[in-house]
Order: structure tokens, then C-alpha cells, then sequence
């Protein structure tokens, strides 16, 4: 159902959040641009990012969230629009 109220993304990959593993994902993918977003977690998405170090010509989006297992990383794509 499409709405202007919310974005649907499409799951790529769900990982650890840790951030030697996140910067890994990002150089492999050659991810430049990178969208984070987040919920019900304390972390800067700005701050994130700087320490992500993006750069290449990629685009990604990850949406870090709490889990029963702990927080994820879920890389994700809009779809869509």
C-alpha cells in the first residue's frame, strides 16, 4: 500500500551493530553516500557516519534498531517513489 505517511525500504542485509564490522560493509560496497537512521537507540547519526568513513560513488541506508538480540545494523533500500 503505498502512502505519503511512511518509506518503505527493502532488507538487504541485517548486521551486528559494532563498528569495525559496519566500516568494513561500507568500504566493501564502496558506499559514499550513507543514510543512517535509527530507533529507540542513543547514538549521532552524524557522529556514525564520520566514523564510518564513506566514500566511493554507493548509496545505502542503514536503519541501526534494538532487537531481543541486541541492536542490528539493518542495511536497506527505498523502493519505490
Amino acid at each position: 500500500m503505498d502512502t505519503v505517511y511512511a518509506t518503505t525500504f527493502e532488507v538487504d542485509e541485517v548486521l551486528p551493530y559494532d563498528v569495525k564490522v559496519l566500516r568494513r560493509w561500507v568500504a566493501d560496497r564502496g558506499v559514499g553516500t550513507l543514510e543512517i537512521k535509527k530507533r529507540a537507540i542513543d547514538v549521532d547519526p552524524a557522529e556514525l557516519r564520520r566514523k564510518l568513513r564513506p566514500k566511493g560513488l554507493g548509496a545505502a541506508t542503514l536503519i541501526l534498531a534494538r532487537t531481543l538480540a541486541g541492536t542490528v545494523a539493518i542495511a536497506a533500500r527505498r523502493v519505490g517513489r
